[in-house]
């Protein structure tokens, strides 16, 4: 059974509005994931500083500490950001677990 024309245009344009709206989805999608990755690589140099400030260098202990305070829930992280200069290392090192 073939379809009318009066049928399968609004179809064909109904389906090639539909692969637009997703590909804009799609590319607002990646604009938003590609801002986020870069706020959290922007995150994640300050707390590198603010170790390296803080201790010296960044150690293998201190690189597994960062990346545990990059996966704290924003306020936690953003606690531990304004306590990092009022904590000895051990403090630290107690705090994540990295003592050996």
């Amino acid at each position: 059974m073939r379809l009318s024309p009066l049928f399968t245009q609004p179809l064909e344009e109904a389906n090639q509005l539909e692969k637009q709206e997703g590909k804009q989805q799609g590319i607002q999608r990646g604009i938003q994931l590609d801002i986020q990755l870069r706020r959290q690589k922007g995150y994640q140099e300050m707390l590198e500083s603010l170790l390296v400030f803080r201790f010296g260098k960044l150690d293998s202990q201190l690189e597994v500490i960062l990346e545990q305070i990059m996966e704290l829930p924003k306020e936690d992280f953003n606690r531990t950001i304004l306590q990092l200069s009022h904590l000895s290392r051990d403090e630290l090192l107690a705090r994540f677990g990295g003592e050996n």
